[in-house]
């Protein structure tokens, strides 16, 4: 989720990108980190989001607000969804809206609605299961979305073996069924072969299980690619 977050203006080459990021019909909006025990149909208090700024009585980094992305807000976009979505829409040439939901560190287990196997003790996480799914997928279900990307995995790499292909298609499941817009695209990004910034660390021996796990997701919901 730290990896969907990571902002365009955070990255190799983010001056140059940003300085020629103009294009009126593709925009975004952040959703604010929000935890719910339950769904809810009530307004989100936005004061209660993890986003609220106390000092300045606003939310922080224009969460919560749709922007247009153009040199002054282009910096804000996560990285990896705003090159996957500029491409689509240069492209196709359509206008293109990205529903931004990320928080860092958070298990799968937190973004599905349904329970997951081998889950995470309550508690061990900053988010615990269905949580997430309720404070920021939930409030946008009334929207006709063609498709989702996701970008996560270092928060469940540890759970062994190939548990991953049991959880995701759960969750993909999920989100499908709460979107009501049938088996929409669902998109997932291989997670990186590196989970220490000490680059002499010993290679991870659970990261192949967890590639091939990955892989595995493919065969196992329809319309999904990696």
């Amino acid at each position: 989720q730290s990896n969907a977050g990571w902002s365009l203006s955070a990255t190799d080459g983010a001056e140059a990108e940003i300085a020629v990021a103009n294009y009126p019909a593709f925009r975004l909006i952040r959703v604010p980190r929000y935890k719910l025990a339950a769904p809810s149909d009530d307004p989100i208090i936005l004061e209660n989001t993890l986003d609220w700024d106390t000092d300045t009585g606003a939310l922080k980094d224009k969460a919560g607000t749709w922007f247009v992305c153009n040199p002054e807000n282009a910096g804000y976009f996560g990285a990896a969804f705003y090159y996957a979505t500029k491409e689509v829409h240069l492209e196709l040439g359509i206008p293109i809206g990205v529903i931004q939901s990320a928080y860092a560190g958070t298990p799968m287990e937190a973004w599905a609605n349904s329970p997951l196997p081998e889950a995470h003790p309550v508690g061990s996480d900053p988010a615990d299961p269905q949580h997430l799914y309720n404070g920021m997928v939930y409030p946008y279900l009334r929207l006709p979305i063609t498709g989702a990307c996701w970008y996560q995995g270092e928060r469940n790499h540890d759970d062994g073996g190939h548990i991953v292909a049991e959880k995701l298609p759960i969750m993909i499941q999920d989100w499908r069924t709460g979107f009501g817009q049938g088996d929409f695209p669902y998109y997932y990004m291989q997670i990186p072969p590196v989970f220490s910034w000490d680059s002499e660390a010993e290679a991870d021996p659970m990261l192949p299980y967890f590639w091939e796990a990955q892989t595995m997701v493919q065969d196992i919901s329809t319309n999904t690619y990696m």
